[in-house]
């Protein structure tokens, strides 16, 4: 055939193609060849698509450490290097979950909003290393063995009493210095699910009994992350396991948006504290800044819970006592129209504002943090806030306090705002001149009576000295530390996180239940399995159009003037 179209000229078409010369030329005019995707060497190529409804298995890092058999030996060390596998799970909503096998950790949670753009509304990182930075507030790790607090770090079961490691003064906290969320978890897929188990030997962090704990992430079809916990032990110990994830709505990116967030609460009772420490009391919500059983913003309810914020365990109340999952929470962001809802057969709810987050514009915010700009309290608020500190604390302590938790504010960016920045700015430099004043006066008034009494002792002579001494140290300014911001936080894409900037609904046991005997003691016992099941709900809220509502027949209106 290559021999006979040879024969033919160039300009002539071969007898076989007579009637098709024209496709044939269109034919090669789409066979021009494609030029390669250009890649940067340093980069890797784009991700192929992930098939929807179905779970997807990668790589995060390498978590490099020192063999368990070589950590207390002299012999030359070897370094394991363990996978960190990544599981993405995604439904044919566009709803994503990812979760890593360190810490048993929920990395991202993804979803649309009313106008279908999608965005991550969890707080984490984008690579493993910085999930083992020491400021990791341990963004979306399980918690355990016990997720929250043991007063004195021991307690007793029966007549066996048990100490645990301390981390936090004399404390055990959040399951101690190597708790499941600094460990690697066992993974694999069953199914449409995500199971991750984890063996706790007897004696680790100082626990009871070796325990052996399963996990498991489902995602279903209607837009619920299903988080389920069964737990097995060899002797009696404690238990309380609790996912600390960090929510906002509007993004993860998008902090002083949480002030715009609503939060509703199913709980009639909250934990009682005093100076960070539970008392083993309950109260009631109703008539406190604890009451959140209707819808609240949070922007309001942070500005006036006493600490400027929750760092809360709330009772969660049932509608029966054999009721087994009940409505815990709802949290909603009105603007992008997502709302979250939490189910539960957890006792309580522990809800935590990202108070102790680093705020680099300490006292004053401001700037742009988190992709966003504005303040999530203004200056006249904050104000207001250190005026009713000063009120609580007393008179006597507002110099301390004042030097001891604040700085110089930055300059008011707001030109309304020019006066109360003037006016602080006089009220801080007369507290510590004040302050200073009080604490060199003071030293003078007692140096005067020792000099006074030993006048009549030693002479007038050192009495004089006492004076000398007492002149050159009022001339002398008493040197201020000079504030430094703390370093925030680095998370995903760069972006800063700060205080405020998330919220963490933790469903959980009762917190340092083995102090108070009042409430219910979480143990598990050998051979009786320990079960525990939290639904995160994700959805839009339905926005109604006034147009589409039915018309109004006027002629059938029954109007009586009488009934108003």
């Amino acid at each position: 055939m290559a021999r006979r179209v040879s024969e033919f000229s160039e300009d002539a078409a071969p007898w076989f193609l007579e009637g098709d010369a024209a496709e044939l030329e269109n034919e090669e005019e789409g066979l021009e060849e494609e030029e390669p995707a250009k890649f940067n060497l340093f980069e890797p190529p784009p991700l192929l698509p992930i098939p929807i409804g179905k779970i997807v298995v990668d790589g995060f890092g390498l978590w490099k450490r020192l063999a368990d058999d070589q950590i207390t030996t002299d012999k030359p060390q070897a370094i394991c290097q363990d996978i960190i596998r990544r599981y993405t799970l995604i439904n044919d909503n566009r709803v994503t979950v990812q979760v890593i096998n360190y810490g048993a950790t929920i990395t991202h949670i993804s979803y649309p909003d009313k106008n279908g753009k999608i965005e991550d509304i969890v707080l984490g990182f984008d690579t493993f290393e910085e999930y083992l930075q020491d400021d990791n507030p341990k963004f979306g790790a399980t918690l355990g063995r016990y997720s929250s607090i043991i007063s004195d770090s021991k307690g007793k079961i029966g007549t066996e009493e048990f100490f645990l490691t301390m981390n936090q003064n004399e404390d055990h906290v959040l399951g101690g210095n190597v708790g499941f969320d600094k460990v690697i978890w066992e993974s694999a897929v069953h199914k449409d699910t995500v199971v991750m188990t984890y063996t706790s030997k007897d004696g680790e962090e100082g626990y009871p009994g070796t325990v052996m704990v399963q996990q498991t992430f489902h995602l279903t079809h209607d837009n619920t992350l299903a988080i389920s916990v069964s737990v097995t032990s060899s002797k009696p110990s404690p238990i309380s396991i609790g996912n600390n994830i960090f929510f906002n709505l509007a993004g993860h990116g998008a902090a002083n948006e949480l002030a715009n967030h609503c939060l509703m609460v199913n709980a009639d009772k909250w934990l009682i504290t005093e100076a960070g420490k539970l008392t083993g009391d309950v109260q009631n919500v109703g008539g406190t800044y604890y009451d959140l059983r209707v819808p609240r913003p949070l922007g309001k309810a942070i500005a006036r819970a006493p600490g400027r914020g929750y760092d809360t365990s709330f009772c969660l109340t049932k509608g029966m006592i054999k009721q087994a999952v009940t409505f815990a929470c709802r949290l909603a962001h009105p603007d992008s129209g997502r709302f979250m809802e939490m189910h539960t057969d957890q006792p309580t709810l522990h809800i935590y504002t990202g108070n102790s987050l680093p705020n680099p514009d300490m006292p004053f915010g401001g700037g742009e943090a988190g992709g966003t700009k504005g303040d999530l309290f203004t200056l006249a608020e904050r104000l207001a806030f250190l005026c009713r500190d000063k009120k609580e604390e007393g008179e006597d302590n507002w110099p301390i306090r004042m030097m001891s938790t604040i700085s110089w504010p930055r300059p008011a960016s707001d030109p309304s705002e020019e006066h109360i920045f003037k006016r602080f700015s006089e009220l801080t430099l007369t507290s510590k001149k004040s302050e200073s004043k009080k604490s060199l006066h003071g030293s003078s008034a007692s140096m005067m009576n020792n000099a006074g009494t030993a006048g009549m002792e030693r002479g007038e002579g050192e009495k004089e000295e006492y004076e000398m001494v007492d002149a050159e140290s009022e001339g002398e300014e008493e040197e201020v530390p000079k504030w430094e911001p703390p370093k925030p936080i680095k998370g995903k894409k760069g972006l800063e996180y700060r205080n405020h900037g998330a919220i963490s609904l933790i469903s959980q046991e009762y917190p340092d239940a083995f102090k108070f005997k009042r409430h219910p003691r979480p143990i598990v016992f050998p051979g009786v399995t320990y079960t525990r099941t939290t639904y995160y709900k994700f959805g839009v809220i339905v926005q109604r159009d006034p147009m589409d509502k039915p018309p109004v027949d006027v002629n059938n209106l029954n109007f009586n003037p009488t009934e108003f």
